[in-house]
């Protein structure tokens, strides 16, 4: 991350660059990158290491936000990962990417046994997207 700090690269080049990296098969550069962009630009200050995130970059792709949470989901960092979720569920506007961004949330909410916050995020999808077979299926079975 520093050499792409100090070459003055543009932050949707540095995005680019983190998904060429997922491309490469090198997840752990493509999550270095991706929390550059989303955590230490736009004037946001987080806290990476601890996995607190207050704020994410304005400057960062909705995409990268996804990205990177799909990234700390399949690498074991669940509760970041519906952090990172909730974050950009909440700045998306398209109804239809956020109703995915919540049916992943209650995905991970499923898996950590929060049943209660899974069923209550997956009502929230559904309702922005009655179509939603995923959502639909995941709440059937959290009811049966």
């Amino acid at each position: 991350v520093a050499a792409v700090v100090s070459s003055g690269m543009e932050i949707w080049e540095v995005e680019y660059a983190a998904y060429f990296s997922l491309l490469d098969g090198n997840a752990k550069a493509a999550r270095r990158l991706y929390e550059y962009v989303l955590f230490e630009t736009g004037n946001v200050v987080n806290d990476v290491a601890s996995g607190n995130f207050g704020a994410l970059s304005p400057l960062a792709a909705p995409s990268s936000a996804v990205n990177l949470a799909m990234i700390y989901s399949s690498t074991g960092s669940k509760r970041q990962a519906l952090e990172l979720y909730g974050l950009a569920s909440g700045k998306e506007r398209d109804r239809l990417v956020k109703a995915n961004m919540l049916y992943r949330m209650a995905e991970i909410q499923y898996d950590l046994g929060d049943r209660q916050n899974a069923e209550l995020t997956l009502e929230l999808c559904i309702s922005l997207d009655p179509t939603n077979a995923d959502a639909r299926l995941l709440k059937r079975r959290l009811k049966g």
